[in-house]
């Protein structure tokens, strides 16, 4: 595989947690990740940090506004002409009333139950179980993508690159 990026854009995925439940998007139709559960975020804007992002996204998509919200991984993303930088944050409070978006469905699901969660976009098997059950952990991951799959992973656990279909994968 020849690498050539044309594109590299920067996301933000945001897990808010109120006691043993996560709040997730079951993003809508026309949408990425369309009909899949996933954790509330968006692209940056030109000259946007990445906190900054997460707050503004979250509030558009759910109406709430983080009250402390802590970077806690990066994932990076690679296509063959795509780079895609994801900072992934976590957190515990919120002021607000939840609304619905244009994005999605919102959901809140209990996190020992996610495995099962049929809909759970793969990429957060990943990181999701440390994430949310573990303060201290900060993850760092690296995916490549190709002809509809994810084929090759890394992350801060095991540096090395897994090669083959990691499709299906579990919560570590």
């Amino acid at each position: 595989m020849e690498f050539g990026f044309k594109n590299v854009i920067s996301f933000t995925l945001v897990y808010l947690r109120e006691g043993d439940k996560v709040l997730l998007l079951k993003k809508a139709k026309g949408k990425s990740h369309e009909g899949e559960w996933i954790g509330l975020g968006g692209k940056l804007e030109s000259n946007e940090d990445p906190l900054s992002c997460a707050v503004r996204e979250f509030r558009e998509e759910s109406g709430l506004i983080l009250g402390n919200p802590k970077m806690r991984g990066t994932l990076v993303w690679i296509e063959e002409t795509f780079l895609g930088i994801i900072y992934i944050f976590t957190a515990t409070k919120y002021t607000g009333q939840m609304t619905e978006s244009v994005e999605g469905s919102l959901g809140w699901h209990r996190i020992d139950d996610l495995w099962k969660l049929e809909g759970l976009a793969e990429h957060q098997r990943w990181f999701l179980d440390h994430m949310l059950n573990d303060e201290g952990y900060f993850y760092s991951g690296a995916a490549v993508y190709q002809d509809g799959g994810w084929v090759r992973y890394a992350d801060s656990e095991d540096a090395s690159f897994v090669c083959g279909d990691v499709r299906g994968g579990q919560g570590r």
